[in-house]
């Protein structure tokens, strides 16, 4: 620190922008000496980058000026993104004036814009994708996002060119049947029922024609959706209705937290089929080890089933005289990698996974296609063609009637739209109070699909 209060000495003698860079390194020093960086020391770093900013401002040295503002940003210990995107516009500007690439820049910028999006802070997240796709004009990420936050704004003419544009940029046609839907619904809320209609049938026919191997979204369902495919992968399953099962459970009000007394419940279902299954390979041990050493994978990540169930009894014995070997079951779930590369398992679990895939990824089909069938169903409503509307509503019910303790408030609304189809019809003609009845039952219907599926009304 001594030299540099020496060059400050005769800074009138001095080019100022020397004397800037001067202040810069002092504010840099003090940054030295990590373990005792205090306080004091961010007060001084403060006061010299001051100095130093001030006199860059003053030569209209860009460059330097910025980076005396990243170092403010720095001493800051959780600046805004307010702010960050405030010093990042400025850095933007200087490379494009000096012409320097801005791929670093706009990476940040489209992490920023994330941040934004999930804090629910659109019209920054839109500035900053807005940017991102400028310089990335063929990535459908950053279309997609603009064309939702678009939606979100209720901007439905911006909404649909940036959904036309990812259209253009993609092949993918989980992401046409997104977009499709996502059109139609817009057109449906501008009340052009013709249009929305067509992008929704579009949908349909995409998704009915895809391949099996098609992942679709479903974020909201993916837990209940992947363990509802895994039980469709037995091959056995015993004699009790594994729905049936969860609804009593329900209806006996053994949980206030449904979600995870539910996973709970589904591990131990997939727990004990395993072990059913491998006691049935009677002279088969390379198959009953398979289910065996399955169940003893559960086993050892569930908490709850540790509590509640023998492993010696059920599994670890079984395994250990397949192998005439004497393991504890830690040691044998610690060596299930191992125990998996003998050739026949091996492919059996491939077999296996290829089928809950398949399983999984239908089940994730059907239940786009559900939903497109309501949308649908909406729209024949309001373009009071009840017939056609009843026709998709019905499609709709009959996937999620496959799942009702998880669906039944969608069934339930369904019922309800189909309530209000009857109740819109002539009421003058002979079939009035056969109409009225209908229409009463279907209301019915959807209260005591509520009740019966959601213990926290009883």
């Amino acid at each position: 620190m001594d030299n540099f209060n020496r060059i400050l000495q005769i800074q009138n003698d001095i080019n100022l922008s020397f004397v800037a860079a001067t202040y810069y390194q002092m504010a840099m020093f003090q940054n030295k000496d990590t373990e005792k960086y205090d306080l004091s020391q961010k007060t001084k770093k403060n006061e010299y980058l001051s100095l130093a900013l001030k006199i860059y401002e003053q030569t209209k040295e860009e460059l330097f000026v910025l980076k005396c503002h990243r170092e403010f940003l720095m001493l800051e210990n959780y600046p805004s993104k307010d702010e960050c995107v405030s010093i990042l516009n400025r850095y933007y500007k200087y490379c494009q004036d000096q012409q320097i690439d801005l791929k670093l820049i706009i990476d940040v910028y489209q992490r920023i814009g994330y941040s934004y999006y999930e804090d629910f802070e659109y019209e920054q997240a839109l500035q900053c994708f807005i940017k991102t796709v400028l310089y990335f004009p063929d990535e459908i990420r950053y279309q997609r996002i603009i064309a939702d936050i678009y939606i979100k704004k209720k901007n439905f003419i911006l909404a649909i060119e940036y959904l036309n544009k990812t259209l253009k940029l993609t092949t993918d046609p989980k992401i046409i049947v997104d977009c499709y839907e996502f059109m139609g619904s817009e057109y449906f809320k501008q009340n052009d029922f013709n249009i929305a209609l067509k992008y929704f049938a579009q949908s349909v026919q995409i998704c009915n024609d895809s391949n099996d191997n098609i992942q679709f979204h479903d974020d909201t369902f993916g837990f209940e959706l992947k363990r509802k495919s895994q039980i469709a992968t037995f091959d056995r399953i015993r004699t009790s209705n594994y729905t049936e099962q969860i609804q009593h459970m329900m209806e006996q009000n053994i949980t206030n937290n449904n979600e995870n007394h539910l996973e709970d419940f589904i591990h131990e279902t997939i727990f004990d089929n395993y072990i059913h299954m491998g006691n049935l390979c009677d002279g088969d041990d390379d198959k009953a080890l398979y289910y065996y050493t399955k169940a003893l994978k559960i086993y050892g990540s569930s908490t709850k089933l540790k509590a509640i169930r023998n492993i010696e009894s059920t599994c670890t014995s079984k395994i250990n005289s397949i192998f005439q070997s004497n393991f504890p079951y830690d040691k044998l779930i610690k060596d299930i990698p191992s125990i998996f590369q003998i050739s026949k398992l091996k492919k059996r679990i491939e077999e296996e996974n290829d089928l809950f895939e398949r399983n999984y990824f239908n089940e994730l089909k059907q239940n786009q296609l559900a939903k497109l069938y309501s949308h649908i169903g909406n729209i024949y409503t309001k373009m009071k063609e009840y017939e056609e509307a009843k026709l998709y509503y019905d499609k709709s019910i009959r996937y999620y009637e496959t799942f009702p303790l998880l669906f039944h408030l969608v069934i339930a609304d369904l019922y309800s739209r189909q309530g209000f189809i009857i109740d819109a019809q002539q009421p003058n003609d002979t079939g009035f109070v056969t109409s009225c009845t209908e229409a009463e039952e279907l209301f019915d219907k959807a209260i005591a699909t509520i009740y019966n599926n959601d213990n926290s009304l009883s």
